[in-house]
């Protein structure tokens, strides 16, 4: 599943086709859009929730873990977040591990070339996305021994 050309008995084995210079079709802008609307509530939520436990727990180190219980687990948690969503107020447990999804996107978007980097700057701010991708991480975080630490 991660590995290139890997046989699928439901597909016919098939060449990949990309857009001209990594185009974006118009057609998909008004979903990004949609994404970073509902998803930014959320993300805004989680990271502060992140932020507040490092407030609350200078002494954590690098490389040990992000959770708000001490357990080892995959998906930790740094307790309950809640943020308006279309209207609606959620009410959950923060989501560490979509905040550590999302800090790749960020570094991958910092180690593009600057055409390429300009280019998904554009994309971002007319599909809405300037304050999501313009988030910042109080400290970094990384997956080793599938748990989250700190960098």
């Amino acid at each position: 599943m991660q590995l290139p050309n890997t046989p699928d008995g439901e597909f016919a084995p098939h060449e990949a086709n990309w857009l001209p210079d990594d185009t974006i079709p118009a057609t998909l802008e008004p979903l990004l859009a949609l994404l970073f609307r509902d998803w930014g509530p959320q993300l805004n939520a989680d990271m502060t929730s992140y932020q507040n436990w490092l407030d609350t727990h200078p002494e954590v180190q690098s490389g040990e873990m992000i959770n708000f219980k001490d357990a080892k687990v995959v998906h930790p948690t740094l307790g309950m977040v809640s943020y308006l969503w279309r209207g609606v107020k959620v009410q959950r447990a923060s989501a560490v591990h979509g905040l550590w999804l999302f800090q790749t996107a960020q570094l991958a978007m910092q180690a593009m070339s600057m055409d390429s980097r300009q280019r998904l700057e554009a994309l971002v701010s007319r599909t809405n996305g300037q304050q999501m991708m313009n988030l910042k991480f109080p400290r970094e975080m990384k997956r080793q021994n599938n748990v989250l630490v700190l960098t």
